[in-house]
């Protein structure tokens, strides 16, 4: 009985451990580390498929896909207005990216920042892309006057 219960308990824990494992990862990089306020404030987001399966990808709206942490000087910064717009229904406009990303393959694709973040103001701006509980590594562009 007691060895069948330290297997039982083994398997609940290689279970989780296995559920808990993420199965893609996000990389971004600044397209300009400086840029002129009012400029695009633009990502490279490196998407990796890291399972031996297809993973599906969102088809429209890719810069609804993630949530943003972005912060000017250290504070939160508001959303723009313009992610309002894109929260909103749209029917099949938009840009349609392939629907799955293969076993160990990267999708690449840039995303403006501002388009979702009130980045008009000039400072140091730290961004973090967030889909599900996979975080993307924390970035740094200087919004000049």
């Amino acid at each position: 009985m007691k060895n069948f219960l330290t297997v039982l308990l083994t398997m609940v824990a290689v279970g989780l451990f296995a559920q808990s494992k993420a199965e893609f990862s996000i990389v971004i990089r600044p397209v300009e580390s400086t840029v002129k306020a009012g400029s695009p404030v633009e990502v490279e987001v490196r998407k990796t498929n890291l399972t031996d399966h297809v993973l599906p990808i969102d088809g429209f709206n890719r810069e609804a896909a993630y949530t943003y942490d972005v912060r000017r000087d250290g504070v939160p910064v508001a959303e723009a207005p313009e992610a309002k717009k894109m929260k909103q229904p749209r029917g099949f406009e938009g840009s349609m990216i392939d629907g799955s990303l293969p076993p160990h393959r990267t999708q690449t694709d840039t995303i403006a920042v501002n388009a979702n973040r009130d980045m008009s103001q000039p400072g140091k701006y730290t961004i973090q892309l967030q889909q599900g509980r996979v975080k993307s590594n924390t970035v740094t562009v200087t919004v000049e006057p």
